[in-house]
């Protein structure tokens, strides 16, 4: 791994996420990460090898340059995504080269799951304004579990909690 890597990753831990929503706690991307890798860690412990983890702890290396743009900017401007994209590409470094495809499909799936979590804390705390994130995370967690590697038992009272935690008791 690259000193520039390194460098970046440390400068991009301390860039705020959230910027645009109102939030209770802040969150900057070095939080996020290691919430991520201990998702990894939690639910596929059996893939807990050093690409893997490195990749997860790195994953967003690139806002220390690009800043974390907004999903909604995104949206709105397919091509902003798509330049991120690119951008994105050339600074993560080829990080993700040694990763299998289901190892992706972990850390994109604990990259989502992160994102219900703290959306989850922060609507239990009374922050009703992330409720929509949270659903909207939790419509594209549940489209993704299906094609999980094997994963923790677990997981699913993880995410039945996690519902309950942001929407109320299902039962």
């Amino acid at each position: 791994m690259s000193r520039t890597l390194l460098s970046k990753a440390r400068h991009a831990g301390h860039v705020q996420r959230w910027h645009t929503v109102p939030t209770i706690r802040p969150q900057n991307v070095a939080a996020h990460s290691w919430g991520v890798a201990l998702l990894v860690m939690r639910f596929w412990p059996h893939r807990t090898n050093g690409d893997l983890l490195r990749a997860t702890l790195l994953h967003d290396a690139h806002e220390g340059v690009l800043g974390d743009v907004p999903a909604t900017a995104k949206w709105r401007w397919p091509h902003l995504k798509a330049a991120l994209y690119q951008c994105e590409s050339e600074l993560d470094d080829r990080m993700f080269e040694k990763l299998t495809i289901s190892e992706l499909k972990v850390l994109k799936f604990c990259d989502l799951l992160e994102l219900c979590e703290y959306a989850a804390e922060e609507v239990h705390m009374g922050n009703k304004g992330m409720i929509p994130v949270f659903k909207r995370g939790w419509v594209l967690c549940a489209g993704e579990l299906k094609d999980m590697p094997t994963y923790h038992p677990s997981l699913i009272n993880f995410l039945v909690e996690l519902r309950e935690k942001a929407c109320g008791s299902t039962r």
